[in-house]
């Protein structure tokens, strides 16, 4: 008996145990947090599929010649470092657009209505 614990043991280290796994149903998706600071408010509205989520080009962002919207950029960069992604078009939480206005002292509104005008915020599903 010691023997076949013994195995199971070291089957479960090497990843390749016999023991059955869980498998979702199908056509059910489960969101899973991939922050490195979890956020509930973000995966509960996740989880109910009621998010809005904000496309920012970066790369356009970044070719406006004011100095006023170097935060951002760094801020937005951050963010796609952190996501190990290269693609010039970020996505982030809506609450992030709020973040992104104070950066820039402007209301959410002006913010957005700007940053459309500018061609920067792209989406806003």
């Amino acid at each position: 008996m010691e023997y076949v614990d013994t195995m199971r043991w070291l089957l479960r280290l090497l990843g390749i145990d016999n023991e059955k796994k869980k498998i979702e149903p199908p056509g059910e998706v489960v969101i899973k947090e991939r922050r490195a600071e979890p956020d509930p408010v973000a995966l509960a509205a996740a989880s109910s599929g009621g998010t809005s989520r904000p496309g920012l080009d970066l790369e356009r962002l970044k070719a406006l010649p004011s100095a006023a919207y170097h935060p951002l950029t760094e801020y937005l960069s951050y963010i796609q470092v952190k996501r190990g992604e290269t693609e010039s078009l970020v996505f982030v939480r809506a609450s992030d657009i709020d973040a992104l206005a104070a950066l820039t002292g402007e209301s959410k509104d002006n913010f957005v209505k700007e940053f459309k005008r500018l061609g920067v915020l792209i989406s806003m599903n």
